[in-house]
C-alpha cells in the first residue's frame, strides 16, 4: 500500500476522532479565546488549529502542524508496511492509529496549548 493511501485512511481516523467532539458551537463554547490557524497538509488538505491567545500564537500553530503531521506520517508509514507485510490484523492497526491520533491530539494541546479541531 502506497504511504499516500496510508495517510488517507490515518487522515480519515483523525478527521472522524476530530469531528466527534469539535462543532463549532462545542468549540467556541469551550475555547472563546482561541484563535483559528489552518494550514495545508501533507495530503493537501486543511487542518485547522484553535490556539490560546498571545503574540507567539501563530508560531505555536506553526509548530503543532508540523508536530501533527511528523506522528501522522510515522504512524502512516507504519501502518502501511504491516498492510503490505501482512504483519498486523486490521483490528491492531486501527487500533494504533486511533492510540496515536488522541496522543497526538492531546500532546499538541499540552506542549503548544493548540487544538487540531478539524482535518479535511
Amino acid at each position: 500500500m502506497p504511504r499516500s493511501t496510508a495517510f488517507t485512511l490515518v487522515g480519515l481516523t483523525v478527521a472522524a476522532f476530530v469531528s466527534a467532539c469539535s462543532s463549532d458551537a462545542v468549540v467556541n463554547t469551550v475555547y472563546p479565546d482561541r484563535e483559528r490557524f489552518a494550514f495545508a497538509n501533507s495530503q493537501g488538505e486543511r487542518s485547522t488549529y484553535l490556539c490560546a491567545p498571545g503574540a507567539d500564537a501563530q508560531k505555536r500553530a506553526g509548530q503543532a502542524h508540523r508536530y501533527t503531521e511528523a506522528q501522522l506520517g510515522k504512524v502512516a508509514d507504519w501502518a502501511a508496511n504491516h498492510i503490505v507485510n501482512g504483519t498486523a490484523s486490521s483490528m491492531e492497526i486501527s487500533r494504533r492509529i486511533n492510540s496515536v491520533a488522541k496522543a497526538t491530539v492531546d500532546e499538541t494541546e499540552k506542549r503548544y496549548k493548540c487544538l487540531l479541531i478539524d482535518a479535511e
